[in-house]
């Protein structure tokens, strides 16, 4: 299945023009809980392709994220305003509410870990194919191609690596030890390898924390990730 991923990826790459204006959505549903959990989804994933997920929660006030484009963009000083921008809207949300759990898929799972790790009233971590350097992600990534080739040539490998060290999973683990984790992980995904999930749970078990996985074989990124929403019983166990 990393050949759907690969040519997913090349196509997408291929056809994708980058975006020059900061975006961030956020939905609420279920206002009435007195729980909160906050919900980052992928990059350019959208609420209603993920809307089945949400009741598999329970019962919580659940905030949405529907994450910018420019989180990942050749422009750097863009890309770090948009970085900024959800920092900030995170933490808002984290003062106004209360927030106990946190879920993330993919590149929102950098977000999910960073709240939880700043935030001692968030109990539980859900994590769908996380990975330890985002780095390693956006440079390796057929369909980030593109973006990292401008990067590159504009001799802006190190400008990107200190944009990303305050976010870099690996970088935001030393608070989890108390906390509930469960993470999903597709062992045939081509643009988060399941050796970045390893990694990233080796580190959080080096810092003191314990972690739930659910992995599946012979599934990609793409496919991996329906799975995870349409079968979100890992959630729960």
């Amino acid at each position: 299945m990393g050949l759907v991923d690969l040519t997913l990826g090349n196509l997408k790459n291929l056809f994708y023009k980058e975006k020059k204006e900061i975006k961030l959505v956020k939905k609420e549903l279920d206002k009435n809980e007195k729980e909160t959990i906050l919900i980052f989804l992928g990059w350019k994933g959208k609420t209603n392709q993920t809307k089945i997920l949400y009741p598999k929660f329970g019962k919580y006030n659940k905030i949405i994220y529907e994450l910018p484009e420019t989180l990942i963009s050749s422009d750097l000083n863009l890309m770090k305003k948009s970085w900024e921008e959800v920092e900030v809207e995170i933490k808002k949300d984290c003062k106004n509410n209360n927030v106990v759990a946190t879920y993330g898929i993919s590149l929102g799972t950098v977000f999910a870990t960073l709240s939880a790790n700043k935030n001692i009233s968030i109990k539980k971590v859900y994590l769908a194919m996380p990975f330890d350097s985002l780095f390693s992600i956006i440079s390796k990534t057929p369909i980030m191609k593109k973006i990292y080739r401008k990067i590159k040539n504009n001799n802006e490998e190190k400008k990107l690596e200190n944009v990303l060290k305050k976010y870099e999973p690996k970088n935001n683990l030393d608070k989890l030890k108390n906390k509930k984790i469960k993470i999903f992980a597709a062992m045939s995904d081509s643009i988060v390898k399941y050796e970045n999930t390893k990694n990233l749970i080796k580190l959080i078990k080096k810092n003191g924390g314990v972690v739930k996985l659910k992995s599946v074989p012979f599934l990609g990124h793409y496919l991996g990730g329906v799975y995870s929403v349409l079968n979100a019983i890992w959630i729960k166990k």
